[in-house]
């Protein structure tokens, strides 16, 4: 934790590693952090196991679910919270109408980007 004796954490843990910005807890005991899963990015928690008590398990825990994307985790000051950025990406298909020369939505209520089309 305090920067002595760096060394991979999550070795072979994601067979095309993503993982990104992490932050230790203030007590030490988890190490949060960024990682993409089924093309969406979550937050994850790795325990820092050193007790006997403690289960044996590396393995990180998934704290995030669901349509949305988060990002730039960090632990709150006490440890209790965690603070992250969630996103939902929306996008309208328009039309240009050479009538009235304006934009208008077409395919109305179809959310689509470059590369993907969500109903």
């Amino acid at each position: 934790m305090d920067g002595s004796n760096p060394h991979e954490i999550l070795k072979n843990w994601d067979p095309t590693p993503s993982e990104c910005c992490g932050n230790w807890t203030p007590d030490g005991r988890y190490f949060v952090f960024q990682s993409m899963r089924n093309g969406r990015p979550g937050v994850w928690a790795l325990p820092d196991v050193t007790s006997i008590l403690q289960r044996n398990s590396k393995e990180p825990i998934e704290l995030t679910n669901g349509p949305l994307a988060f990002w730039s985790s960090m632990p709150s000051r006490d440890g209790k919270k965690i603070f992250a950025v969630a996103e939902q990406a929306r996008a309208e298909l328009q039309r240009y109408d050479s009538k009235t020369k304006n934009f208008v939505p077409y395919l109305s209520g179809i959310s689509a980007g470059p590369n993907r089309l969500f109903a």
